[in-house]
């Protein structure tokens, strides 16, 4: 396994290596030998992270969400920028690191598998680069947050079990995925960067400014093109998007009403149930009670 940078992690940074000894059952185990995350992790404005492997001998998926940076490999130089997807293969030598003035900020995702190059020969990259300009995918990015909440279980094979099956779920989404170089550039909005977006926000608390800021609109005409575009308020949406969060961490925690209120940024617990049962018919503690019933 090739090893994470030893960049020096930063408050809202993530990090996780699973230990060598469950890597060896990982392995031989038959829901997980073709294909099992190593390691993975988030680096928000990573500055000063850099990276050289002269043995590389894992597979790597890094995603930039936001800066740039720049990538050596083959021989070759690539720059990276927001919504770009690199995929370094077994064996390809590489090189990369932030920009000093626009760091960026990136998810990333060592794996392993005797099936891990299948899935990468499915990919309908429109060339051979190792940089795949994707645009931002909100599925994407919920699918690392959700490995970030699975991890809080780790030293378990069921845990392990379902990383692997999100890594299979990630990689073979992006199979179906067909881009041009160019084709997600887009001078109007982009529904898919606002919803990349709001799920790379989604335990904090939008409101439609800061949603319009960040794609540099005003707030009227920022709400009237993503109604135009969407059919709903995106205020509307991204507390849907908090919703269904909400329901995934009664599905697969123990944590408390209060708990999981306050980590989607929700000091009130009784607002959160009341929003909670508008959006999804059954207040919080119901809708666990229901689930367990099934």
């Amino acid at each position: 396994m090739s090893r994470p940078s030893h960049w020096k992690l930063t408050p809202d940074a993530i990090r996780h290596i699973i230990p060598r000894t469950w890597m060896d059952e990982l392995k031989e185990h038959p829901l997980t030998a073709g294909l099992y995350p190593t390691s993975f992790g988030y680096y928000p404005h990573a500055t000063e992270h850099s990276m050289v492997r002269n043995a590389h001998d894992d597979w790597l998926l890094l995603y930039c969400v936001e800066g740039r940076a720049t990538l050596e490999a083959d021989e070759k130089t690539y720059s990276i920028k927001k919504g770009d997807l690199v995929i370094l293969p077994f064996g390809l030598n590489h090189r990369y690191w932030a920009d000093d003035d626009d760091p960026w900020s990136v998810y990333w995702l060592h794996f392993e598998g005797n099936r891990a190059n299948d899935f990468l020969q499915n990919l309908k990259r429109p060339d051979e680069s190792p940089v795949w300009h994707l645009g931002l995918q909100a599925y994407l990015i919920e699918s690392f947050q959700s490995l970030f909440e699975i991890r809080e279980k780790s030293y378990r094979m069921d845990a392990y079990i379902y990383e692997s099956s999100l890594l299979r779920q990630m990689l073979s989404f992006l199979g179906q995925i067909q881009v041009s170089p160019e084709s997600n550039v887009n001078t109007h909005l982009n529904l898919d960067d606002v919803h990349a977006y709001m799920q790379q926000e989604i335990m904090k608390t939008l409101d439609l400014d800061e949603l319009a800021s960040h794609f540099n609109m005003s707030r009227f005409y920022f709400a009237k093109v993503y109604q135009k575009l969407s059919g709903t308020s995106p205020i509307s949406y991204f507390i849907s998007r908090k919703i269904k969060h909400a329901c995934f961490l009664l599905d697969t925690t123990t944590k408390s009403i209060g708990e999981i209120a306050d980590e989607l940024d929700y000091s009130d617990a009784y607002y959160f149930s009341r929003l909670f049962k508008r959006k999804m018919g059954y207040s919080p503690k119901h809708y666990r009670l229901l689930n367990h019933r099934l």
